[in-house]
């Protein structure tokens, strides 16, 4: 099972590094005992704190970076 982190880059890194432990071993140990890869953005606070994570316990993770300009050039919006 795949797990997605989506969430806002406003967390300092150690306030989401400690956000994303005690949701992934606490809240949500079912899920994340099933989890084979986690899947972020690559973005700073809890993407980053949460691919940091993965790697000290030895899940792997995989990084999907956005392409903002990519995507406002072809005239999709950001919004």
């Amino acid at each position: 099972m795949k797990l997605i982190i989506a969430v806002s880059r406003k967390w300092s890194h150690s306030a989401a590094l400690a956000l994303v432990r005690s949701a992934l071993e606490e809240k949500f140990r079912d899920v994340f005992s099933r989890m084979t890869e986690l899947v972020s953005g690559g973005c700073r606070g809890i993407d980053a704190a949460a691919e940091d994570y993965c790697y000290k316990i030895g899940k792997p993770s995989k990084t999907f970076i956005a392409e903002w300009e990519r995507r406002n050039q072809e005239g999709d919006s950001e919004e």
